[in-house]
């Protein structure tokens, strides 16, 4: 059995695997850092203007530093059309999960 710190990891992999698009929103300068595997950086405040880079047919799973960027561009996508874009937190409760 899978302790809880590993629940995340194993609900994030499944829903990478059943198609659904990883997005970071946070600053270039903090991706530099370290982003999770297969994710598309794309700043809050590029949201808006690179919606090119969002496939609205997938499931976007939205991350930032705390969640609270993460937070605000899924009620931006929501109010641009978007029907299943959700906030998965903070980087730090999957950044082991490579």
């Amino acid at each position: 059995m899978l302790s809880d710190t590993y629940t995340p990891c194993v609900q994030l992999s499944r829903a990478i695997q059943e198609g659904a698009q990883l997005i970071d929103v946070r600053s270039a300068a903090e991706c530099a850092q370290g982003m999770l595997p297969g994710a598309i950086n794309l700043p809050l405040d590029e949201i808006e203007t690179a919606l090119e880079r969002l496939d609205f047919d997938r499931t976007l799973l939205l991350y930032c530093r705390s969640g609270q960027r993460s937070e605000m561009a899924r009620q931006k996508l929501s109010q641009m059309g978007h029907r299943d874009c959700r906030n998965i937190g903070a980087y730090s409760t999957f950044e082991r999960c490579a």
